[in-house]
């Protein structure tokens, strides 16, 4: 419904008819001592009616008898509140109602005014869950745009850090903005970004996955290719580096675009320690990345085709301790993996309180279980162990997920062709995350296309240098 109206019960009527099934939707009339008639309308439990009633409904009753006719100026002098629009269209009207505002419907005013009376349905900073760290800022994002934004302008106390607003989704009409330093971050780059972002037509966004899914270059791509952050001082550092970020309402998550795979490797705390300290624990971290992806298959393409290579003390200790084993070994190897991967989402949906024991519990008393009953030999349970451990190094939950899920068909081809086939899969996974890119930027980034001047940054923490200007 889009057609202007030209009074005041007429424009009434007309939102009467939209919100007709709507129970929280209140419409009541506030008559001034000088006669006129003044339409009121709110969502119940969405505005703050103390406030409303100290800032616009109090105010406007006191007002005298000799008062003009209002208007539009007259209202925003009377009404004790910062936050008064004019609206200029029905459609602007619903949009402010829907989002939180209280709306005052007069003659003298073509649709009314919107009264920001949102009551804030926020909670206080936390420690973020998934990025825990063992120095720097302890507080993470909230469910607040606002508040969100404003973390990061506390870090970035400069004019050159701009936002723009905007509104996706057809009924969550949900605030999104974009955030970017400017002359540091490309004009291209913020363009595409917002380009992309006013082309999703969906029905609502809930979280930032839903917006993920539809920007991003490869949507049927198994890795990520943006930064989901709940830390203000990764927001901060990333757009200093020229990079943009994304800030979606009703979550803590925010975009960090555009995401490369050393990008999602890093973590804060390679920065916030010493330059050693952090570069080993970066290097440490490679190494168990790549034995997440690949240790399950080494350990088959070993023990089914290659038992020449192992030392022969080591060779006979896994004869012996799956000589009453009933299955092959990548059957063996899945019974494992599948049960690790089950209790560790049993973990994370239980109870917090409960939840790790259960997890942690669960895998030594089934691990054990299973040795004892002669299902899956000892040397399979320490693999499996270290292949979790390796999963569990990596600073963002969304990367472990894809080597999680790729280690399978990797331990698969070798049970088949032994390290021919691990060696295939992996040239296959290598080629695809190079042909992938997020944003125009390459997704291997700087090792392919190579990029010597960028390595001091990769394989190791760069130090910090002094800017002269």
């Amino acid at each position: 419904m889009s057609e202007v109206h030209s009074g005041a019960e007429k424009t009434i009527a007309a939102l009467r008819a939209l919100c007709r099934n709507s129970s929280d939707v209140v419409f009541r009339q506030l008559l001034l001592q000088n006669g006129q008639l003044i339409h009121m309308t709110y969502l119940a439990d969405v505005v703050d009616t103390t406030q409303l009633a100290e800032e616009v409904i109090h105010p406007l009753r006191m007002l005298p008898d000799r008062t003009e006719w209002l208007t539009i100026d007259t209202i925003t002098f009377a009404v004790d509140s910062p936050h008064v629009t004019e609206l200029k269209s029905f459609k602007q009207l619903t949009e402010a109602l829907f989002s939180g505002s209280a709306i005052l419907v007069f003659d003298g005013a073509v649709n009314g005014v919107s009264v920001g009376m949102n009551r804030p349905q926020t909670r206080s900073p936390e420690e973020p869950i998934a990025e825990s760290t063992v120095r720097g800022s302890r507080a993470g994002f909230i469910e607040n745009i606002g508040k969100n934004v404003a973390f990061v302008r506390n870090i970035l106390q400069t004019s050159a850090f701009k936002t723009k607003m905007l509104k996706i989704g057809k009924h969550t009409q949900t605030k999104v903005s974009v955030g970017y330093i400017e002359g540091v971050a490309a004009d291209t780059l913020v363009q595409e970004v917002e380009k992309r972002l006013r082309l999703v037509k969906i029905a609502g966004v809930i979280e930032t996955g839903d917006l993920e899914e539809h920007i991003e270059d490869n949507p049927y791509s198994i890795f990520p290719q943006m930064i989901a952050t709940e830390r203000a001082d990764v927001v901060a550092s990333s757009l200093m580096e020229g990079k943009v970020a994304i800030f979606v309402d009703n979550t803590p998550f925010v975009l960090v675009l555009p995401g490369t795979f050393i990008s999602l490797i890093q973590s804060p705390d390679d920065y916030y320690q010493r330059f050693y300290a952090g570069s080993f624990i970066r290097l440490i971290r490679f190494i168990f990345i790549f034995l997440a992806l690949t240790l399950p298959g080494i350990y088959v393409a070993f023990v089914t085709f290659h038992q020449e290579l192992v030392p022969s003390q080591l060779l006979l200790t896994i004869a012996i301790s799956r000589e009453t084993i009933p299955f092959p070994t990548i059957i063996e190897l899945l019974i494992m993996d599948l049960t690790f991967e089950g209790l560790r989402e049993a973990g994370l949906r239980l109870p917090k309180q409960i939840g790790a024991a259960v997890s942690i519990v669960g895998a030594l008393v089934i691990g054990e279980a299973a040795v004892n009953a002669g299902l899956v030999s000892r040397p399979m349970v320490v693999v499996v162990a270290l292949t979790g451990i390796a999963s569990f190094i990596m600073p963002r939950f969304n990367l472990s997920t894809p080597f999680r899920l790729l280690r399978f068909p990797l331990a698969i081809l070798a049970a088949c062709f032994g390290f021919i086939g691990l060696l295939m899969g992996l040239l296959l996974i290598l080629t695809h995350m190079c042909s992938l890119r997020s944003f125009g930027v390459p997704y291997m980034e700087p090792l392919a296309p190579f990029f010597r001047s960028r390595l001091k940054d990769t394989l190791v923490r760069k130090k910090e240098e002094e800017n002269p200007t």
